[in-house]
Formats: structure tokens, C-alpha cells, sequence
């Protein structure tokens, strides 16, 4: 028989060490984990000893655990973040994510997008969006630097 399964979604966090994990998971019935962010300590980077090496977190990925956001923001600021991959989730019709590069600025909670932004002034931004013209691009460049 053929229905609708109900969903259920619950993000959470947890410290793992000297790392903290977001997790988002996504059930239909049965609970499978889909995405997992984990935002390793500064000193974990540095032990790397690379200078080419960097954390770069995602906004898609922090918009996943909007509940967690501003905990999730404060340990990534006592990190060594120097770029920010700039990108939104996207949701298909059931709710499941479909596309994690979705240009920010088609984003519903454009709030949060602008506190993951502000709390990074000083970094780089790598545009991840998946643009259909210039046009997006350059309204997800605008969306950036409205503050």
C-alpha cells in the first residue's frame, strides 16, 4: 500500500573529543542520519602544520541545526576559520534536503544567513551557490554585502 510515511526532524549537538558535531537527521519511519557537520578546535588545525590548510564551514550545513545556531557559531569562532563557504540548503516537496548550494540569497530565514555572515566579518567567502544567470550570482554578491 502506497501513503504517506510521517517525517520527523531533529538536529543535534554534541562534543566529541575536542570537536563539536552537529548532526541533522531526517526519518521516514526509520532514522537515518543524512548530513554532519563537525567543527574540529583550532589547535586540531594547527596540528596539521599546513599553511594551505583552513576551516571553511558551511553555511547550508549550519542552517541545518537553526536550534544549535548561535552555540555552533561561538565554537567555530575559537577555531581558525578563514573562509566561509556561502550556500543555502534547499528542501525538496517532502521536506528532504535536496541541494546543499543553493544561492543564499532564495534563502526563506535570511535573519539567520545574515548572523553566520556578521559573526565572520573578516574571512573569505567562497561562493557555492548553483547560479542559473548572472543575474543570481549577483544577487547573492548584493545579498552579501547588505548587513
Amino acid at each position: 500500500a502506497s501513503g504517506i510515511l510521517p517525517v520527523r526532524r531533529r538536529s543535534e549537538s554534541r562534543l566529541v573529543g575536542d570537536s563539536l558535531e552537529v548532526e541533522s537527521v531526517v526519518a521516514h519511519g526509520k532514522t537515518h542520519s543524512d548530513h554532519m557537520l563537525r567543527i574540529v578546535s583550532g589547535s586540531t588545525v594547527k596540528h596539521v602544520e599546513r599553511p594551505n590548510f583552513s576551516l571553511a564551514p558551511s553555511i547550508a550545513l549550519l542552517l541545518l541545526d537553526k536550534t544549535n545556531l548561535d552555540k555552533n557559531i561561538e565554537a567555530l569562532k575559537q577555531t581558525d576559520v578563514s573562509d566561509l563557504i556561502v550556500s543555502a540548503p534547499q528542501f525538496d516537496l517532502h521536506h528532504q534536503i535536496w541541494n546543499m548550494n543553493r544561492p543564499i540569497y532564495q534563502y526563506e530565514d535570511k535573519e539567520a544567513v545574515l548572523k553566520i555572515i556578521n559573526s565572520f566579518p573578516n574571512i573569505h567567502r567562497i561562493m557555492d551557490g548553483l547560479y542559473d544567470s548572472w543575474d543570481d550570482e549577483y544577487l547573492d554578491s548584493r545579498f552579501l554585502n547588505s548587513k
